[in-house]
């Protein structure tokens, strides 16, 4: 599915429609719908971005985002927060700006990989990955700040959501049990 502010906007509506049928706290009700709202708005100016960018952006049923770079496409998760979508979604922007070739950029898309499982497995390559995940997250909040999706007061929030999925990939470089999948992690 395709990002559709009227659409986010709706279901907003709806879950707040919910809770305040619910019983649940009014005020803590409104304080979430405005907080989507806010999201909403910024998920909408980062999706243009993308689009000048020639880079698709699609909301699925799959948990996290992901950046695919033959295809210049971003998957975020449908059934996230607008709050969440938004930061996996400058998180796969970063991504993106990490890994141009023709810029010649530190990452040049992407880490030490080959179709070699060996190489893939080993503690070099897991690293390599990790550094490229706190290069994705820095670089998604810069972009969000620069083009006003973010800011200043925003980024505890950010942090949060990037502490919790940086915590998931040092548990899958150290190959705890129940991470051993790097493309589940996201």
């Amino acid at each position: 599915m395709e990002f559709d502010a009227d659409v986010w906007r709706a279901r907003s509506w709806d879950r707040l429609s919910k809770a305040l049928r619910a019983k649940r706290p009014e005020s803590s009700a409104y304080k979430k719908w405005l907080n989507d709202i806010k999201h909403i708005e910024s998920l909408r100016v980062v999706v243009e971005w993308c689009s000048a960018r020639s880079l698709t952006v699609t909301f699925c049923k799959k948990a996290g985002g992901m950046y695919y770079t033959d295809d210049k496409e971003i998957k975020i998760s449908g059934r996230a927060s607008p709050q969440r979508q938004l930061h996996l979604l400058l998180h796969e922007c970063g991504h993106c700006l990490i890994g141009d070739k023709e810029k010649n950029e530190r990452f040049g898309m992407g880490y030490s990989r080959a179709d070699d499982q060996k190489v893939n497995r080993t503690t070099h390559h897991r690293l390599d990955i990790l550094e490229e995940e706190f290069e994705a997250w820095h670089r998604g909040w810069k972009l969000a700040v620069r083009i006003g999706a973010l800011s200043g007061s925003d980024k505890t929030d950010y942090d949060k959501t990037r502490t919790q999925m940086i915590f998931t990939y040092v548990r899958w470089t150290a190959k705890q049990p129940g991470f051993e999948n790097y493309e589940n992690l996201a």
